[in-house]
């Protein structure tokens, strides 16, 4: 695949302000028809592959994406399903071959298709028994055309050791970026070796690597119904401190932004980027990382040495 083929379009931010279990699960409020264009746009320029999920706004970035796509033969969608709450508003998890056959016809008339090319179980713990996994129905879905391959979105890199140890799928969906490189030197040789689709996740660290995070001046705050209020303060400022280690990449063109797309770019091991976007600008940055292509090994080196380790409480 070419750069511009790689690069997709995460749709989390498109499920609006939302909860789950009991927790803000959103990135709050967004503008619709800015959201739209910016769909429209990034189709119009040769991005086709869109990942969600049935969480997304409990359905809602599904329904958002069906209204606009529809579908287009043309478009590459990615869901994924798994979680759920009870008649009490509890979270729980659900990856029985029943709730899957359901998940995905839910998510299929939400998204107004026939059929996706690719369904996730979403962040299952991660020592999941993926060895004694009945795969039945997810092999006759693919034979009725349904979806074409299937995989796992993990919480951590235990959890793709794990999905790989049992060659369990055909992608991997996982957390890959220039303030977490650890995937470089784990997981993504051995799916690539083993011809495994690998979709990096949260490229831009959740919004942190951004010249807004990188050059400011005063406390960085996130709104109540935003996700990233979530953050415990210590984990915030390891994000804050560390981007801003990174701001010489806004000497590059493009700025930090397009500079941290580059980067996973830069990675043959990884397949697809998803970079939540919602407005034309944030398209357009995406595209713009697709046409300069890879970093420099110069500037992947100074990337290391700046930020060598990751928060401590994820090592």
């Amino acid at each position: 695949m070419n750069n511009l083929q790689r690069i997709g379009f995460g749709t989390w931010q498109l499920g609006g302000e939302s909860t789950f279990g009991g927790k803000v699960n959103g990135w709050a409020n967004f503008d619709a028809k800015e959201a739209e264009k910016a769909i429209l746009f990034a189709i119009e320029n040769g991005v086709t592959f869109f990942d969600t999920a049935d969480g997304y706004g409990k359905g809602q970035a599904e329904i958002f994406l069906g209204k606009i796509i529809g579908n287009n033969p043309q478009i590459k969608i990615c869901t994924k399903f798994g979680n759920k709450e009870d008649s009490a508003g509890k979270a729980y998890q659900d990856f029985s071959q029943t709730w899957l056959v359901e998940a995905l016809e839910n998510s299929l008339k939400r998204l107004k298709r026939d059929n996706i090319h690719t369904l996730l179980f979403h962040s299952p713990p991660d020592d999941f028994d993926w060895a004694n996994y009945d795969k039945t129905v997810l092999k006759r879905l693919v034979q009725d055309g349904k979806i074409q391959e299937y995989g796992v979105s993990s919480k951590t890199l235990k959890g793709v050791k794990n999905v790989l140890e049992n060659n369990f799928g055909t992608v991997n969906e996982a957390l890959y970026n220039a303030l977490d490189r650890r995937a470089s030197d784990t997981v993504l040789p051995i799916s690539e070796q083993k011809n495994y689709t690998f979709i990096a996740r949260v490229p831009l660290a959740s919004g942190f690597l951004s010249s807004k995070i990188a050059n400011a001046t005063t406390d960085i705050t996130f709104p109540a119904n935003d996700v990233r209020s979530l953050l415990p303060e210590e984990a915030k400022n390891w994000f804050i401190e560390n981007s801003r280690k990174l701001a010489f990449l806004n000497d590059l063109e493009g700025g930090i932004t397009v500079s941290a797309l580059r980067f996973c770019l830069s990675n043959s091991g990884v397949s697809y980027l998803i970079p939540g976007m919602r407005t034309e600008k944030q398209v357009q940055d995406a595209l713009l990382a697709a046409k300069l292509g890879s970093l420099s090994t110069a500037i992947l080196q100074k990337i290391d040495e700046a930020v060598p380790e990751v928060f401590y409480q994820w090592r």
